[in-house]
């Protein structure tokens, strides 16, 4: 599982029951709906988009259709079974009594398809300043893109369980109907039955440390004016709450960023905390500084990944991206990192006009540094033009050719790269 990049599925594979293959296909979904799927047996609830030749219907009833999904990086097959629409009514019962504990009432009706996103349906945001956001998107198809959506406060005098979740059920109710302000035209809304489960958070994202030693164009904090940081101890108490009362699932997905985690106060107390559950940890960090604690849970098998957002090769254009120039640091400890674990550190490009001449150089030096994959993206901020698209096609299509792993940063991505030229 690979919940941080939302990778997808290298191909769709449909069989009938005696497993003759009748069908390939693709499909755009986070992988974490992959869990779902196969552990509900249920494709259109876990939220997997197929384009499964209607053909197919004519010769095959749907009971005698099989779903294989088969992905590269794990070299497995996942098979979903019973593509009807149904509710786990276990998981419906567990999560009603959760709102009723913590909130004192039921949680929104699931049982038609509607507007939604992971973000809505289970995640935290810790950010600074004690805040709690919904998600951490810029949705530049909203008239204030960059107004987030506040949940509440993470000190302990304001942390409100009941308040948080009043706040998912009027977004959800509004997505079910007019549709949420900010949530309008954002590229994550998905519609699907969006399942039950048997906790109230499986997502959370630490960002409430905003330090960090570099001045990166595409960063919302890039002028340097960073927000006053939440204390890493309050953030555990958080977790420590969720955690005492069953409110977290158990295979929770967890990433830290920021600013620059290298730089949190408390990232040792933090990651052997996290080290003690059965969570999914993603680490995202700019590589500058080599970290000890994030050096050791790689050697523990405590982390999925260690994103680091190198950026450029070439000193120059670096600089011109980051305020400063750390590349050659950065290489050398990504090398580091992928001494301890090539597989779990992924070197990140964020595409931008600065540096489209450095995406076959990024993946040269990725080789150099013996990392299974890289990552590519552009900068959120502004709607990618076709140079940028086609930097990306790029990118992928010499990652494919060198035998290291293009992962795109988001589905959406995806979706980008296939659309025909216009």
């Amino acid at each position: 599982m690979n919940f941080f990049t939302s990778t997808i599925p290298d191909n769709i594979i449909v069989t009938d029951c005696s497993g003759t293959i009748i069908s390939i296909t693709t499909c755009g979904l986070f992988r974490r709906d992959v869990a779902d799927a196969l552990k509900n047996k249920n494709l259109y609830k876990s939220g997997w988009e197929l384009s499964i030749p209607k053909e197919i219907f004519n010769l095959k009833k749907i009971e005698d259709i099989t779903v294989y999904a088969f992905f590269l990086r794990e070299n497995s097959a996942y098979a979903l079974e019973n593509i009807q629409s149904c509710i786990d009514l276990t998981s419906k019962n567990e999560e009603e009594q959760l709102w009723i504990k913590a909130a004192d009432q039921l949680p929104p009706d699931r049982s038609q398809p509607y507007y939604s996103c992971m973000y809505i349906e289970g995640a935290i945001i810790f950010t600074g300043d004690h805040k709690l956001n919904l998600c951490c998107i810029v949705n530049l198809n909203s008239p204030h893109p960059y107004d987030a959506i506040q949940l509440g406060y993470s000190d302990p005098d304001r942390f409100s369980i009941k308040k948080i979740l009043e706040k998912r059920k009027k977004i959800i109710i509004s997505n079910q109907m007019e549709g949420y302000p900010a949530c309008k035209g954002c590229f994550l809304l998905r519609k699907k039955i969006w399942p039950y489960r048997k906790n109230l958070f499986n997502y959370l994202n630490l960002i409430h440390s905003t330090s960090c030693n570099l001045l990166c164009k595409f960063c919302g904090i890039s002028d340097g004016k960073y927000p006053p940081a939440t204390s890493t101890t309050e953030v555990l108490n958080c977790i420590n709450l969720l955690t005492s009362e069953k409110y977290l699932a158990d295979d929770s997905n967890i990433a830290i960023s920021g600013g620059e985690p290298a730089l949190m106060k408390g990232l040792d107390d933090l990651l052997a905390h996290l080290e003690e559950g059965n969570y999914n940890v993603s680490v995202s960090s700019n590589g500058t500084i080599f970290s000890d604690s994030i050096g050791n849970a790689l050697k523990k098998g405590k982390l999925i990944n260690l994103i680091i957002s190198a950026d450029a090769v070439d000193s120059k254009i670096y600089t011109s991206i980051k305020g400063k120039d750390f590349s050659r640091h950065v290489w050398e400890n990504i090398r580091k990192y992928a001494d301890i674990d090539q597989t779990k550190v992924i070197p990140k490009m964020i595409i931008m006009e600065e540096n489209i001449s450095e995406v076959e150089p990024f993946i040269q030096q990725c080789i150099r540094c013996c990392v299974t994959s890289a990552m590519f993206d552009y900068d959120q901020n502004i709607k990618p033009d076709i140079k940028i698209i086609n930097a990306m096609r790029r990118f992928e299509k010499y990652c494919r050719d060198s035998g290291i792993i293009g992962i795109p940063a988001r589905p959406e991505i995806r979706r980008l790269l296939e659309k025909p030229d216009i």
